[in-house]
């Protein structure tokens, strides 16, 4: 049986859909689904876990490590000689996301085996369905892993079938840290295009970026949605009350309009595994609402309170 480390919660959500579940032997503490996943060994820890800090406070934590010259992800070689895996599966895109692929390299000279690394890099949610292929291929599951692809296309061409021809699509900001402020890249945009809105602030496929609230008062945004990068609902509602202290807050379009939403980012939005068909479904129906009632999945997202 093939041993597999996911250091990635996208990732281990992958391994989960195409059924090798049973093949992980272990995971990063930030992997929290599905649930039952947690009963799984966890080799690999960041200095935020188990904290609810707010994004300025780990903002601040992960300055500090940098400027000392710390990463802030603890991988333990002594679990990693004891599982030896064939498979880990880890990333690049983001230092604070998960842990860096070049640390894992490092830690796995320890075995006297080279496991195969594999960096799962997806920047749009073409890239996304991809990996999940990729995996299989990887598995010798392709043929569940092209079942999987093909229900997400399904739900993902639904979508696109009932905005065709909305009236109005809706500028967007989708706010993915709130200080700094930082407008949501990668595959974001395209989840607002897809869902009938518009993203004058970031192209599909860029990295997110800061912004200045000057900017975001230029661009006078119709919608907003809150969706602090691996926050759940709860913590993306209190980081969004704390926006009302921003100057040029109450003289945007969306917060007027009572248009201001926080979604649970850390399941549908962040982390990019099959789960992100639900936040584009998400994304659609805070747009269209009378078009798209009932798309969402259960308790994902709020409309905040003026």
């Amino acid at each position: 049986m093939m041993r597999i480390c996911s250091l990635l919660p996208s990732a281990t959500e992958i391994l989960y859909s195409i059924g090798l579940g049973e093949h992980i032997v272990a995971i990063s503490d930030d992997c929290d689904y599905p649930p039952g996943v947690r009963q799984k060994p966890i080799i690999s820890k960041s200095i935020l876990s188990d904290n609810d800090y707010s994004s300025r406070e780990i903002t601040s934590l992960v300055e500090s490590h940098r400027h000392e010259g710390f990463g802030i992800y603890d991988l333990s070689e002594e679990r990693l000689l004891e599982l030896r895996p064939d498979l880990i599966l880890t990333q690049e895109l983001c230092e604070v996301c998960a842990i860096p692929y070049s640390q894992v390299v490092k830690a796995a000279r320890v075995l006297d085996r080279s496991p195969k690394i594999i960096s799962l890099e997806p920047r749009a949610l073409g890239d996304v369905l991809d990996n999940i292929i990729f995996v299989g291929r990887l598995t010798g599951t392709e043929k569940k892993a092209e079942d999987v692809v093909s229900k997400l296309r399904s739900r993902t061409e639904a979508v696109q079938e009932i905005v065709t021809e909305v009236e109005s699509r809706p500028r967007v900001l989708s706010i993915e840290w709130t200080d700094p402020l930082m407008v949501g890249g990668h595959w974001v945009p395209e989840m607002v295009e897809t869902a009938g809105g518009r993203d004058g602030l970031v192209k599909a496929g860029e990295s997110s970026r800061k912004l200045t609230w000057n900017t975001v008062s230029a661009y006078q945004p119709e919608v907003i949605v809150v969706m602090p990068c691996n926050y759940k609902l709860r913590e993306a509602m209190r980081e969004a009350q704390d926006l009302h202290k921003v100057e040029v807050w109450e003289t945007l379009p969306a917060v007027r309009n009572n248009r201001v939403y926080a979604v649970d980012a850390r399941g549908y939005f962040s982390c990019s595994g099959p789960r992100l068909v639900g936040g584009l479904e998400i994304m659609a129906e805070i747009l269209h609402p009378q078009l798209c009632k009932g798309l969402a999945p259960p308790d994902s997202y709020e409309r905040m309170k003026s």
